[in-house]
């Protein structure tokens, strides 16, 4: 008998007592519920019983293959998890932060003449850098666009006053409200550059109200003021 064939007899013992072993774990089960004779359920019994659980060896481990005291093992479960703050990004943010008029006027023939400024500020956190003619800064009569104002750039913290002198404005039921806003190119989002993308439309433009003319009409000496409560930390109103 060569060695081949020795070591192909030795794996098929192991493998045969293995499933013995296994066999004895199971549940108690009839000879006639799995179809076998008495006679042949007795030889298997027989087999069983030697090999009892008490009868088999366990394997060991030799010394040589034992992991030496002083390997750590890993520890069970998750690792903790460190939880970085998230950048917050940087942009401009253009607002309209007053409105008001002054210099009110009587015509004689039911119009009245003033004079309109606004105040325009970056409130953001970067400076707002563009191209001409992409923003600009309008008043607008009702739905109407009275006076443009183009503005480039516009610093961090910065302003820039906006002034239209209106004329012959009639007063009464007829008085409009005038709204000064801050206007964009449509297809300044998608130009490629991140440092015009204003990033609060919110505070884009201020109505001064008809209520708020009238009343201007009424006290051509008063100066009327409408502010926005709105304003980057650190940067006063002006």
């Amino acid at each position: 008998m060569n060695a081949h064939t020795i070591a192909r007899l030795g794996t098929a013992l192991i493998a045969a007592a293995t499933g013995l072993a296994l066999f004895t774990m199971l549940p108690p089960v009839a000879a006639a519920d799995l179809g076998i004779s008495p006679r042949l359920s007795k030889n298997l019994q027989k087999q069983i019983n030697k090999q009892a659980p008490g009868k088999v060896k366990r394997a060991t481990v030799p010394p040589s293959a034992r992991l030496p005291s002083t390997v750590t093992r890993p520890r069970t479960g998750l690792p903790s998890m460190t939880h970085r703050p998230v950048a917050t990004a940087t942009c401009p943010d253009l607002a309209v932060q007053r409105v008001w008029v002054d210099q009110v006027r009587h015509n004689g023939d039911g119009s009245y003449d003033f004079t309109f400024h606004g105040d325009i500020r970056n409130i953001g956190s970067a400076d707002y850098r563009s191209g001409s003619n992409q923003q600009g800064i309008t008043l607008y009569q009702g739905t109407r666009a009275y006076q443009v104002q183009a503005f480039t750039n516009l610093r961090r913290g910065a302003a820039i006053p906006f002034q239209a002198h209106v004329q012959h404005i009639v007063g009464g039921e007829f008085v409009s409200n005038f709204t000064l806003a801050i206007d964009f190119d449509p297809d300044i989002f998608i130009d490629g550059n991140p440092a015009n993308d204003d990033c609060n439309a919110g505070n884009n433009r201020q109505v001064y109200s008809r209520t708020a003319l009238a009343n201007a009409f009424a006290h051509p000496d008063a100066v009327a003021v409408t502010r926005i409560n709105v304003q980057a930390p650190g940067i006063p109103a002006r």
